[in-house]
């Protein structure tokens, strides 16, 4: 109660007080409202068709941030921020207003870099940020498919079993401790100062006591290399999970590895975007089973208005056939003013026999393997 408490005052803060600044340090608010109506229609292999509609608050979030110059040149740097739920009914936090951790840290910046401690994106999702045409979040976001390799079949909580499609190495384990989209809790990052448009990333998350048993010890380890001066963007990630599979509750050993290749070019008003993906999942008692996923994207502006188009295909694991799927998604913005804008988006979803991806981010609808999905809405957004 006391967490949501202070949020609340958070949140009310953010419209009634300007930025502060006091002696050398300086607090600022900022956050997004961005809130949805949908339809989206599932077609269950065997249990036939069902529709839904919904109001989805995405990445709404609110929060504020702050710093404050020491005398030795060294800037302490935070940041507190929390999702919000602007519809009442999405999961998480219990199911009040300020539902989801935001990224939030506290930690130091000067010459030699930033490090702070915190929970926070980890290097692998924050690379694929750039070319994020979703805000990590709606139906039509590619985060269905990229860094994950079935993201729940209605409410199942657990990947599907060998015998329907899915290698040993994975089958049982929970869907949430598979993903490589993470905003990684009980985390250090430390970022290198930008040079020349070049700039490292690098995360460590520590084992959560609750977690580690005789058998497994669970860490992760984040990394990414990132160039970013206009007109172009490349980035190489790469991530490693030990241990962090979980499968009947506890944590079973083994490692699990992501790779990822991310390049972006701007020509006058329009962006191309490519990702090349790589997941990788093993057991000592199994070899590794990996899976390949690649998403090409392109955006025009035109005046106040953008259209953007986007096809994600995430191949099958290896030894599964079968356990893929791929996406196609169409979205346009109109800019109603600073910070400010209505949009439309439509997506499908086509998995494969045995392929049980849902839509991305909170939002999963009732599907079985092999599902087919759609999705339509239309919706405001507005930052500050």
């Amino acid at each position: 109660m006391g967490k949501k408490r202070g949020l609340a005052l958070l949140a009310i803060g953010s419209f009634l007080v300007p930025p502060l600044a006091c002696a050398d340090s300086q607090i600022s608010f900022f956050g997004k409202l961005d809130v949805d109506a949908e339809q989206v229609h599932s077609t269950q292999p065997g249990a036939g068709a069902s529709t839904r509609s919904f109001v989805t608050s995405n990445a709404s979030r609110v929060g504020a941030r702050g710093g404050k110059d020491l005398e030795d040149g060294t800037q302490i740097t935070w940041q507190i921020a929390s999702r919000l739920n602007m519809s009442g009914t999405e999961p998480g936090g219990g199911g009040g207003l300020f539902t989801l951790w935001g990224n939030s840290r506290l930690g130091m910046k000067n010459d030699f870099g930033t490090l702070f401690l915190g929970v926070w994106d980890t290097p692998f999702r924050q690379a694929y940020d750039k070319v994020d045409l979703f805000d990590g979040s709606h139906i039509a976001s590619p985060i269905a498919l990229l860094g994950s390799i079935g993201n729940s079949i209605g409410t199942a909580a657990t990947l599907p079993l060998g015998a329907q499609g899915f290698a040993a190495a994975v089958a049982g384990a929970t869907v949430s401790s598979t993903n490589f989209q993470r905003r990684q809790k009980s985390s250090a990052q430390y970022w290198t100062p930008v040079l020349d448009g070049f700039q490292f990333r690098f995360a460590y998350s520590v084992d959560e006591p609750d977690s580690r048993t005789v058998a497994a010890n669970p860490s992760l380890w984040s990394a990414a290399a990132q160039y970013d001066s206009e007109p172009a963007y490349f980035a190489l990630a790469y991530e490693r999970h030990q241990d962090m599979k979980i499968v009947g509750g506890l944590n079973v050993a083994g490692a699990d590895s992501g790779a990822r290749l991310i390049g972006a070019y701007r020509m006058g008003a329009a962006r191309l975007a490519v990702v090349l993906e790589r997941l990788s999942y093993g057991t000592p008692a199994a070899a590794s089973a990996a899976r390949n996923a690649a998403s090409v994207s392109a955006t025009y502006a035109l005046g106040r208005s953008t259209a953007a188009v986007l096809y994600t295909r995430a191949g099958g694991l290896a030894g599964a056939p079968g356990t893929g799927a791929n996406q196609f998604s169409l979205r346009y913005g109109y800019a109603l003013g600073e910070g400010t804008e209505l949009y439309g988006q439509y997506t499908a979803i086509r998995n494969g026999p045995y392929g049980t991806y849902n839509f991305g981010d909170i939002l999963n609808v009732a599907t079985a393997a092999g599902a087919r999905l759609s999705g339509l809405g239309a919706g405001l957004a507005y930052a500050f």
